[in-house]
């Protein structure tokens, strides 16, 4: 008989031994944090929190069908321990949980801390900051654990982890190695664009070098000429001093003839071998 009344009361003493925790969403905060990721945080956390089996949690969703938005309103604007007690007593809970995510600078922080409703003071506090939104998710454990030690009946809080040795710190890694190789494949591919864009402007410079080619040609036409002008302002000389000093090409007049035969010859040699030179330098730069 004994037996069977102690076993009749196992239900009212395990009813007795939970307590009930309240959940207010997060506050986003900073320039990188919405309210969707500050709500997803707190629904992550509400889930851990009511892993435990000595607590009965009280959601986002929860508080949606039980609290009026003006109350929700206040909820929020909550800022010291006393409204948040007086508040949380009218809801009917034991403990209330609330907090803010935000970023600064290059870090995402968290702060969360926990009231007790019946004593109206602070009984749990965890701050924690990150590089990545993502790895909140691998401390929400951590995060509801500590948050939650100062009630009775938990389990050991378990240790930190080690973001640096986490699968989804390596799957980080292996984005950022992925654009590190993407970067590199990609000046490859741009040091294979520029060679290949030499090639091309090696094939595009063809006219340009076959018009140096035919500028220089031209040139040696010209420096020909200029030649052959001189050696006919010299033939002329001979011809008319010592060959046949006695014909008329001995004249004075005759003789200075020759003068500007040989200024002709002098300037388009001049002439050949400039459109010589930039002929050659045509053809043979890329």
């Amino acid at each position: 008989m004994r037996c069977f009344a102690a076993f009749l009361l196992l239900p009212s003493i395990a009813f007795a031994a939970t307590s009930k925790v309240a959940v207010l969403p997060l506050q986003p905060g900073g320039n990188k944090v919405d309210a969707k990721t500050a709500q997803l945080l707190t629904d992550r956390i509400t889930a851990e929190i009511a892993k435990r089996p000595d607590l009965s949690v009280v959601g986002t969703a929860e508080l949606q069908n039980v609290v009026s938005f003006e109350q929700q309103k206040q909820l929020l604007a909550c800022s010291d321990n006393s409204c948040l007690a007086e508040l949380g007593a009218a809801l009917g809970v034991d403990y209330l949980v609330s907090g803010t995510v935000g970023d600064l600078g290059s870090l995402y922080v968290i702060n969360l801390s926990m009231v007790d409703m019946h004593q109206a003071k602070l009984v749990g506090r965890v701050s924690d900051e990150v590089t990545s939104l993502d790895q909140f998710i691998i401390l929400v454990p951590y995060l509801a654990g500590t948050l939650t030690k100062g009630i009775p009946g938990g389990a050991p809080v378990p240790a930190r982890p080690d973001l640096a040795k986490t699968p989804a710190a390596a799957g980080a890694a292996q984005p950022a190695a992925g654009q590190a190789g993407g970067q590199a494949g990609g000046s490859a591919q741009a040091n294979g664009a520029a060679a290949s864009n030499k090639e091309d402007g090696g094939g595009s410079s063809m006219p340009r070098r076959i018009a140096g080619l035919g500028v220089a040609g031209l040139g040696g036409v010209v420096l020909v000429l200029g030649v052959l002008a001189g050696a006919a302002s010299v033939g002329f000389f001979v011809l008319s001093r010592l060959v046949l000093p006695g014909s008329a090409l001995n004249t004075t007049p005759a003789r200075w003839a020759g003068f500007p035969i040989a200024g002709a010859g002098d300037l388009l040699g001049i002439i050949g071998v400039v459109v010589l030179g930039v002929g050659v330098v045509l053809a043979v730069l890329p």
